[in-house]
């Protein structure tokens, strides 16, 4: 026997002593000494009660054998763990969103705990279990443990939580767990994988591991927003799209509504008809200037066969669109009335006018583009800049001045021209511009260029050789859309795609100022969820579908989580299975804890020495 609780030194000493200690009393009591007193007569019945000397020792021995009991429950006595035929089994849960999926009755999870608990409710006390759960992350739910309460807990603890579940991992881990568990040489070992994708499950051969996936659920219909993303729209302006995508993963035939809303407005609302696997995508253009959180959401969904739609996180999807930062643009000019009206109306941009005496080389460091009217510095500008009949001597070199040039072409389709038509223009008197190596010709010339576009590192310069008030082009329509091309694509940064949403599982970055220790981050439910800060970083993994947000430097941040995920959508179910049943009768299952035992004996006796001696009962 191996000893789980005090050493078997330390119980030979304790056992010892107190085994002495009750000894040392019992002959302490049996010694009388005599008393002379005046008469016997109300001592004889006391006398006569005196227990025999076999009495007496009777009643020592089962003291002794009563602190023997009490003595070995602290050792906690077990058998070696090769004496028992244990079995170690792992039960890995796919915690994927798909398995929150149901029909009539509960969910496939649901479901799963269900049949694994009746497998479970198998085990002999000697058998030991774990509970793993597989989502985006693989969490054990419970070491290796005989508790049943235990395991029961865990259980109902299980949650679906994000897309892909890293079942494989989930299995190198359990193997893993085998060989740190202290597994005998006579245990049998047990892997089990609970999941509505079987198909998907390579279970790998191990010796001496008996492994099994089992099919959970069955084949139920759905109909799910498997794509969702805004972006900008491609004429360059501030507006945006949204692209989606419905896909019917039912056998028959559907239909619904798919809406477009912001928590101000409803931007669209669309009728969805879907033969069986059938997909309808769509674009919808957000109206100008829309930002925040945008929603995508299919309801009143009707199957042709009556039946109801089995995945309800899939019918919604969500996307956060930043605020646009506006264009810093300086405008330096003497008085311009028609510049200035057309950067001052523009929403997009935050416009300072100076005169010429003001402006200082600094300033074009904090702008995102210059406009010179009729001036040029000695310095190039550090940002973006635009010229309008800029003098000799700047960037731009000057051939000569023409009175009515003619303009040899335009180019047309050009970003900085886009919408914007050149034909008509009149002007009465420009500078003809010399090209450089790499500069670009907007609008030719005989001899030379009226528009030049110089590409710098990651700025721009343009050169437009004719001074406003010499032509008719701040008359035409088109010149508040060629001041607005060029100001939104100079002060364009090369940011990529805008970020509008994050799938639930991913790990999402949180931007946090530096100092910070700790965000605390609200779910779409409102509770509150605090978040580590290590490294300088703040990494979460989003559960549930909706808008998450946190505070940070005083600013209100908000991230979107949808599902979008075809494979999780798709609740169709190859095969399905069942756990095994244990037989609670084979191998050698046996007590494997006497402790508990040992003490009952030990109360069994005091009782037994009360009841005999103490009230006198025996003979």
């Amino acid at each position: 026997m191996i000893a789980n609780g005090i050493g078997w030194s330390t119980f030979g000493i304790l056992y010892g002593a107190l085994a002495a200690a009750v000894i040392l009393i019992y002959l302490l009591r049996m010694a009388r000494r005599g008393r002379a007193v005046s008469s016997t007569l109300i001592w004889q019945k006391v006398m006569g009660s005196r227990r025999s000397l076999w009495k007496e020792l009777i009643s020592l021995l089962l003291q002794l054998t009563l602190l023997l009991l009490l003595c070995l429950a602290l050792v906690d006595p077990r058998p070696p763990a090769d004496s028992f035929q244990r079995r170690w089994v792992v039960l890995i849960f796919d915690a994927s969103e798909s398995m929150a999926a149901h029909g009539d009755g509960a969910s496939r999870l649901r479901q799963a705990e269900r049949d694994a608990w009746r497998t479970i409710s198998t085990l002999r006390e000697s058998d030991r279990a774990m509970i793993v759960s597989a989502a985006a992350e693989i969490d054990a739910l419970t070491p290796f443990t005989g508790n049943q309460e235990e395991l029961k807990q865990a259980l109902t603890k299980l949650k679906p939580s994000g897309t892909r579940p890293k079942i494989a991992e989930a299995i190198d881990y359990a193997l893993a767990s085998f060989a740190y568990a202290g597994v005998g040489a006579n245990d049998t070992k047990h892997l089990y994988v609970l999941t509505d994708k079987p198909e998907t499950v390579v279970a790998p051969e191990v010796e001496n591991v008996e492994m099994g996936v089992i099919g959970v659920g069955e084949t139920l219909p759905n109909l799910a927003l498997t794509s969702f993303d805004v972006r900008k729209t491609l004429n360059l302006t501030e507006a945006h799209d949204a692209l989606l995508r419905v896909t019917n993963f039912a056998a028959g035939p559907v239909s619904a509504e798919l809406a477009i809303f912001t928590p101000e407005s409803t931007i669209a609302i669309n009728r969805v008809d879907l033969g069986p696997g059938e997909t309808h995508n769509q674009v919808v253009g957000l109206p100008f200037n829309t930002f925040g959180k945008v929603t995508a959401l299919l309801r009143k969904v009707q199957y042709a066969d009556q039946t109801k739609d089995a995945l309800a996180s899939d019918n919604a999807a969500f996307a956060f669109v930043p605020p646009t930062r506006k264009s810093k643009v300086v405008l330096v000019t003497t008085k311009n009335l028609f510049l200035y009206n057309a950067l001052a109306l523009n929403p997009e941009i935050d416009m300072v006018s100076i005169r010429p005496e003001e402006y200082r080389h600094g300033l074009s460091a904090a702008a995102d583009v210059v406009i010179f009217d009729r001036f040029t510095p000695p310095q190039e500008p550090v940002c973006s800049a635009m010229y309008f009949n800029p003098a000799p001597g700047g960037p731009f070199a000057v051939l000569s001045t023409k009175k009515k040039p003619a303009m040899t072409g335009w180019a047309e389709g050009h970003p900085l021209l886009r919408h914007v038509v050149m034909d008509t223009l009149q002007i009465d008197e420009a500078h003809i511009l010399k090209p450089a190596k790499d500069d670009v010709v907007l609008m030719g010339h005989f001899d030379g260029a009226l528009m030049l576009l110089r590409p710098r590192a990651d700025t721009f310069l343009l050169g437009v050789g004719f001074d406003l008030a010499k032509t008719d082009l701040p008359l035409q329509s088109a010149f508040p859309i060629f001041i607005h091309n060029v100001v939104h694509i100079f002060s364009r940064k090369p940011e990529g795609e805008i970020d509008t949403g994050h799938r639930i599982g991913d790990r999402v970055e949180l931007t946090v100022t530096e100092g910070r220790e700790r965000v605390v981050l609200v779910d779409p439910l409102e509770n509150k969820i605090p978040v580590t800060v290590r490294g300088g970083r703040a990494l979460y993994r989003p559960e549930m579908p909706g808008f998450y947000t946190y505070a940070d430097a005083g600013a209100l941040r908000v991230f979107a989580a949808s599902l979008l995920d075809d494979k999780e959508s798709d609740l169709t179910v190859t095969q399905a299975g069942a756990l095994p049943a244990f037989d609670n009768e084979d191998g050698r299952g046996g007590i494997e804890r006497i402790a508990p035992w040992l003490i009952l004996a030990a109360l069994l006796l005091a009782a037994l020495d009360m009841v005999l001696f103490l009230n006198g009962k025996l003979s």
